[in-house]
């Protein structure tokens, strides 16, 4: 059969179906193909013509071709309008599901498949898509670092305006990965369904598809905690969970670069350390960390934990805050990140009892919020900075702040009447 599909500037090319490779089941077939000049390819064809089969097919390549990153499924050449219904994607050797048997108990290796594993969903997440379809036969293999997350038909675009296919109660997915508020409504579910998913994907590349106990008590807090039958007591985004990993398997691998810190702060997102190992802790993010590890650290750390360290270390504590502010307004980060961004900072802005730390993390949602136009920070930021008016204290350190940097509040839904006047040249 002869494929023809229109691809840039070169016209017509030709595309040649051969055997049928790939995993059965789902709507689609797959095939090896190869293009006229001899390229080889996988295509993936619909094969029914239900409507709601071909709606779900036309969404899956209409959101799988705005993705641009090496560890998800690219798309050469579609037609998803014609009496064939297609796309064509880059051949991969397999699945993983063909690999995790030689990767049980090497952890150089299983470290390098699961770190491509969770830099393709974090950029997913980060782009406001959900997977809720993540299994072994849906992540495709060439090598150790050539590894990409495939088969987007289940996915969805969160705040998306398009049509949804799914209905309330629908459920779909293989049983072993199914969250279980996915298998009461499909519809109903964040990330967390994915980290569920991956928490799954990991204890089968641990054990060799439960045929051997987890090697490594770590490494089952990982997965424990990334399927707890509870969403909200899982990792809270797969950016946290890769960290948690990094921090497992660097200590296991025994790599030395700031092996240590990442070890200490493992420690402490697992709830093993006492307070004078925190403080200790503190001292070296201060003296040694990137600010990424400082990020981790503040992740990690409990309410009690926050408070008594404010009581016994205010100085350290405002120093590392500073830094803290310095990464997060420094760069661009994915448009959903900024949320948690906004929703952590929130957390210590209310937390804290000083005035600088509080105009700190107000910044923070500030300058992320509207450098980045989300408007759920945004508003996080129009709550919190009416309470302004009534601390001059705080209103003097966040102007201090806006000096230096100035972010320009008219974005907000606010209006000079509702900031001290200090703050009211910022809101033009």
């Amino acid at each position: 059969m002869i494929l023809l599909q229109k691809i840039g500037v070169y016209g017509i090319m030709r595309y040649f179906i051969d055997n049928k490779i790939g995993e059965p089941g789902g709507f689609g077939d797959v095939y090896d193909c190869h293009s006229e000049l001899g390229d080889r390819y996988a295509i993936k064809m619909l094969k029914t013509d239900d409507e709601n089969a071909v709606l779900r097919f036309q969404k899956e390549v209409r959101l799988t071709s705005r993705l641009n990153h090496p560890n998800v499924i690219r798309i050469i050449a579609y037609d998803t309008m014609g009496e064939k219904k297609y796309y064509i994607m880059p051949k991969y050797q397999c699945s993983i599901v063909q690999i995790i048997p030689v990767l049980y108990n090497n952890f150089d290796r299983q470290y390098n498949v699961i770190t491509e594993i969770l830099n393709g969903l974090i950029y997913l997440h980060e782009q406001g898509v959900l997977h809720r379809d993540l299994k072994p036969q849906n992540i495709l293999y060439n090598s150790d670092t050539d590894i990409a997350i495939s088969d987007l038909g289940f996915s969805r675009q969160i705040d998306s305006d398009s049509l949804r296919l799914t209905q309330y109660g629908d459920v779909f997915g293989t049983q072993r990965y199914i969250s279980p508020e996915q298998a009461q409504n499909s519809e109903n579910v964040d990330d967390k369904t994915d980290i569920f998913a991956f928490g799954k994907i990991l204890e089968d590349i641990v054990t060799n598809f439960l045929q051997y106990p987890i090697p490594n008590d770590e490494i089952g807090y990982i997965v424990d905690k990334c399927t707890n039958p509870h969403a909200n007591r899982r990792f809270a985004s797969s950016r946290e969970l890769k960290s948690m990993v990094d921090n497992v398997y660097q200590s296991i691998l025994k790599i030395t670069a700031n092996d240590d810190i990442s070890t200490s702060i493992s420690l402490l997102e697992m709830g093993m350390m006492d307070f004078s190992d925190i403080e200790n802790l503190a001292l070296k993010l201060m003296s040694h960390a990137q600010e990424d590890s400082i990020e981790k650290f503040f992740f990690a750390l409990s309410d009690d934990d926050y408070k008594q360290l404010e009581y016994k270390q205010l100085e350290l504590l405002q120093n590392l805050v500073r830094q803290l502010k310095d990464y997060y307004t420094s760069q661009m980060w994915g448009f959903n990140y900024t949320d948690t961004i906004g929703s952590v900072c929130q957390r210590f802005y209310n937390l804290t009892n000083d005035s600088s730390i509080r105009a700190l993390f107000l910044f923070i949602i500030l300058e992320v919020g509207i450098s980045h136009n989300r408007f759920y920070v945004m508003g996080i930021g129009e709550t919190l900075i009416r309470n302004v008016k009534n601390n001059l204290t705080e209103a003097m350190e966040l102007y201090s702040l806006l000096k230096q940097q100035p972010v320009y509040l008219s974005r907000l839904d606010i209006t000079k009447r509702d900031l001290p006047e200090i703050l009211q040249p910022y809101c033009n």
